[in-house]
């Protein structure tokens, strides 16, 4: 599955749940929470950070070229803040 699609499927479970997360290969772990008016995605891996192509690539797929913010969450996850509105 295409991570575009990844990120549409999860923008519909946060409709339904409040959150969604997933594991993707390499054990990259995706949490995505609404925001206001806006989402809110957690990257983040057990043993270590997401790289920064893999957080570029990800931003590009949930949120286009839209990224409020990009933070470091804690040692192995970055925090990503959209200006996409819900």
């Amino acid at each position: 599955m295409r991570l575009t699609e990844i990120a549409k499927q999860m923008k519909l479970e946060c409709y339904n749940n409040g959150t969604s997360q997933r594991t993707l290969g390499r054990g990259l772990i995706l949490t995505l929470t609404p925001l206001g008016e806006s989402w809110k995605l957690v990257m983040e891996r057990k043993e270590a950070p997401p790289s920064k192509q893999e957080y570029k690539i990800v931003s590009r797929a949930f949120f286009g070229q839209r990224v409020r913010s990009i933070r470091k969450a804690s040692e192995n996850a970055f925090e990503l803040t959209s200006e996409d509105s819900l």
